[in-house]
Order: C-alpha cells, then sequence, then structure tokens
C-alpha cells in the first residue's frame, strides 16, 4: 500500500510540476488512478475464492495470464464504478478499493467462462 501512495504521490506531483493544461492533467490523473487499480486488484487477487479455486490447477505462467486479463477487465471497468468520488489522499485510497472490490468478481467470472 506504501508503494501505491508513494507512486500516486510522484504522479501527482509530477503533473502538478508540469504546468500542462487541464486536458493534460486530467489524463495524468486517469492513468495514476488506472495504475493503483491495476497494483490494488495484482494485491487482492489471492483474497477471492474465485481466483483460488480457478487457478489452483493452473501453471505459474497461465496464473498470470489470467490475472493481466483479470487485472485488466477491472481496470478499464473501475473508472466508470468511481466516477462521482472526490480524489483528496484519504478518499482517493478508498475509492480505488471500492472500484477494484465492485469489478474484481465479475472480471473473474468473466475470465474463467
Amino acid at each position: 500500500m506504501k508503494k501505491i501512495t508513494l507512486l500516486l504521490s510522484a504522479l501527482i506531483l509530477t503533473a502538478c510540476a508540469t504546468g500542462t493544461n487541464n486536458s493534460s492533467s486530467s489524463q495524468i490523473g486517469q492513468i495514476a488512478f488506472k495504475k493503483a487499480v491495476n497494483a490494488k486488484c495484482s494485491a487482492e487477487l489471492d483474497t477471492y475464492d474465485v481466483w483460488r479455486v480457478g487457478t489452483k490447477l493452473m501453471t505459474k505462467s497461465q496464473q498470470k495470464a489470467v490475472e493481466k486479463e483479470v487485472c485488466s477487465c477491472v481496470t478499464q471497468k473501475a473508472p466508470y464504478n468511481a466516477a462521482n468520488a472526490v480524489v483528496n489522499s484519504n478518499s482517493y485510497n478508498a475509492m480505488v478499493a471500492n472500484a477494484v472490490a465492485g469489478t474484481i468478481n465479475s472480471c473473474l467470472i468473466q475470465s474463467f467462462k
């Protein structure tokens, strides 16, 4: 979690220091959010029963491929679940956690079909 916070802080500070227009800043924020969601997804995947059961007989490379597919799905869908959140250091982490929790099960089920 500290790594995610440090990464996000660095990205936000970089965005502030560049003096870019709102469009570029918005894109940087979206990229930072997606990276945080992807990292959170990868970190929490093992806590889901669907993941543990579904990958029990898979090789490590197969697990990595499915993890990439699931977390990519979560990363794409999560911003829609978090569209109304206000971004500050406390609510940002909660927003990322809620976005991941709200989409990871559906993406797991989709990947195991």
